[in-house]
């Protein structure tokens, strides 16, 4: 199942994209970091991310630039696959297309704006605040136009899985009172 194009399509619960977000920052981290050859995808985009029918990302398609080349050019490189993982997730976050998604999350991150107006409205409202808020934030940081601003994948998978643990950790404390 892709994520997007198809009317038929699953919607997606905030648990679940949590679930896509981590999945996919894990694969790309790994892309990067491969001890055996470091990769780049190229072409991160929601049309090249596959769910599995237990709704695991799977990144398809990718261009797999080796990672064999000089160190400028390979930051560079990486770096694109986090500005493009960055605009994934702002279009899981939001249900919208990136064209106008930049200005209006870094408004809503950096100025106090709507975080509520960013939501995908699929999501019905069905969403933890702290952690959208959160992730919105990472997706914002990955899509600066600085290169040298952008964190690298391992910074990404790390903030992810804080965010998420945080939140089951404040869900289960909850349950106990």
């Amino acid at each position: 199942m892709y994520l997007t194009g198809d009317k038929r399509t699953v919607i997606l619960t905030w648990e679940w994209r949590i679930q896509i977000f981590i999945g996919i920052a894990r694969g790309l981290w790994f892309l990067h970091t491969n001890p055996l050859e470091k990769l780049v995808h190229g072409d991160i985009k929601l049309a090249n991310i596959v769910l599995t029918e237990k709704l695991e990302p799977k990144i398809s398609d990718p261009i797999l630039s080796n990672y064999k080349l000089k160190k400028t050019e390979r930051m560079e490189t990486t770096a694109n696959d986090v500005f493009n993982f960055g605009v994934v997730l702002l279009q899981l976050l939001t249900g919208r297309k990136p064209e106008s998604l930049f200005k209006e999350a870094r408004n809503a991150i950096m100025k106090g704006g709507s975080i509520s107006a960013m939501a995908d409205p699929c999501l019905d409202g069905a969403y933890i605040v702290t952690e959208f808020r959160n992730v919105l934030s990472i997706a914002v940081q990955r899509t600066t136009p600085n290169e040298q601003e952008r964190p690298n994948m391992e910074e990404v998978l790390q903030k992810l899985e804080e965010t998420h643990i945080l939140s089951l950790n404040f869900k289960f404390n909850c349950k106990n009172f």
